[in-house]
């Protein structure tokens, strides 16, 4: 074990799983400012693969960060048997941690193809990407991800439309566990403005969801009629489709969004 006051890079799997939200970083701060990193960062290929948030903290408070060096053939795999247990996070938290895993998949199985044709598995990887993932077809990756982190197929999709389509505010508003991956989907097909808007209502008070109706996670399996979702649903996203065709300088285009987000926030 050795001590570093100097910048580290962070290692591409380490940023599958989001960092902690600014509440929880304060208070870890002063945990840190009071007893030290009592734990070691761990280094892979001399960055940061596990204990991003230790060594930020560390940096702030100017004190040297004691790191350890680690070897791995499979950084995904070592990044999330690390944190899904220690993170207590929420199914929508997980869905768009695996909606980043499922995007490694998907280049180890092009890196595969590639040197061989989809034919033999694929070992070495660009930049820092995993030297060694396991052997997953292309249109297997969102489940194989999903799976990876205890969640379905089809909130790995909403995650990934989230983290494809939204803004950097509602991606967080996910991440930090204050808006459900199913509503931030539906919202992630409206204009930047209004993700913006979404997401900066989309609080949360003494460690519960204010508007539970909007931002609590749902089950995974939702209630559907004849294998469709229901009616509600389908017209609200048609609604929202739209308004998004509507110009922006229409002054009643903002209402009609702020109509449909009070419908979904409470019947989704």
């Amino acid at each position: 074990m050795k001590a570093t006051n100097i910048a580290l890079a962070f290692h591409d799997a380490a940023n599958i799983f989001p960092m902690i939200d600014d509440d929880s970083f304060a208070s870890f701060l002063e945990d840190i400012k009071a007893h030290g990193v009592r734990e070691a960062v761990k280094l892979l290929d001399g960055m940061v693969i596990d204990g991003r948030n230790r060594y930020k903290a560390a940096r702030d408070l100017g004190i040297p960060c004691p790191t350890e060096d680690i070897e791995t053939d499979d950084p995904v795999a070592y990044v999330l048997s690390m944190n899904r247990h220690r993170r207590h996070l929420k199914p929508s938290q997980l869905a768009t941690v695996a909606a980043r895993a499922r995007e490694f998949y998907d280049k180890a199985a092009k890196e595969r193809q590639k040197q061989h044709g989809g034919t033999a598995p694929g070992r070495k990887m660009e930049g820092t990407l995993p030297v060694s993932l396991p052997e997953v077809k292309r249109s297997d990756a969102r489940d194989a991800a999903g799976k990876a982190v205890g969640v379905s197929g089809s909130l790995v999709d909403r995650g990934t439309k989230v983290l494809t389509q939204g803004t950097p505010e509602l991606i967080k508003a996910v991440d930090e566990g204050r808006l459900s991956v199913t509503a931030a989907a539906t919202f992630a097909e409206c204009d930047e403005e209004t993700q913006k808007e979404i997401a900066a209502n989309a609080k949360a008070s003494g460690g519960r969801y204010r508007n539970s109706t909007l931002t609590a996670d749902k089950p995974e399996t939702e209630p559907k009629h004849n294998g469709k979702p229901p009616v509600g649903v389908i017209l609200a996203n048609e609604a929202l489709n739209v308004l998004m065709r509507i110009p922006k300088s229409d002054p009643l285009r903002k209402r009609g969004f702020q109509i449909v987000v009070d419908w979904i926030r409470t019947n989704k």
